[in-house]
């Protein structure tokens, strides 16, 4: 059976995908008031705040450290096509840049910055038997155990954990 989807239906269902994460977000501060000094969704339009690529969930703890969350939402998450593969993550984008270069540039702004944060990724994806394999690997072995992805994963972060490039000198592409 073929199923039609209006294309406004797309960014519609990725949204409210996007605030069910944030809503968990925000269930966690009901629970614990002092957890959180506040959150915000699409936090974009305030760059003091969180890098454009690391925005779509962003709280400020009381610690002063940051909670950041980008959200990914695909229409199909059962379909293989449609799975969390390190392809997906390293392949770069039309406009030359990978996710993992993207998120990595903005995690490692912030991070010159001397703002302590934990970023990830949240998505409706399944990981595929690679991916899963190299997150459960020992981390200290992680590059040779993942072999073409570590490297690939190496060569794509390296500049940002080296210090090489500054928080303003990353090749943000917009």
């Amino acid at each position: 059976m073929s199923r039609t989807v209006k294309k406004a239906a797309i960014p519609f269902s990725g949204y409210l995908y996007q605030n069910f994460v944030g809503l968990n977000v925000l269930c966690d501060w009901l629970d614990d008031p002092t957890l959180y000094e506040w959150v915000k969704f699409e936090a974009y339009e305030d760059a003091e705040i969180a890098p454009p690529a690391l925005d779509d969930v962003v709280a400020k703890r009381r610690d002063g450290s940051y909670f950041l969350r980008q959200v990914k939402f695909t229409l199909d998450a059962l379909n293989d096509e449609n799975s969390l593969t390190w392809d997906w993550l390293l392949s770069h984008r039309p406009n030359g840049t990978s996710l993992i270069q993207k998120w990595s540039t903005a995690y490692f702004e912030i991070r010159a910055l001397g703002v302590i944060v934990d970023a990830a990724l949240e998505t409706n994806r399944r990981s595929d038997r690679g991916f899963d394999e190299c997150l459960l690997s020992d981390k200290d072995q992680w590059p040779s155990a993942a072999g073409a992805v570590g490297r690939g994963m190496e060569a794509q972060t390296q500049p940002w954990r080296d210090g090489a490039l500054g928080p303003r000198q990353s090749i943000h592409q917009r």
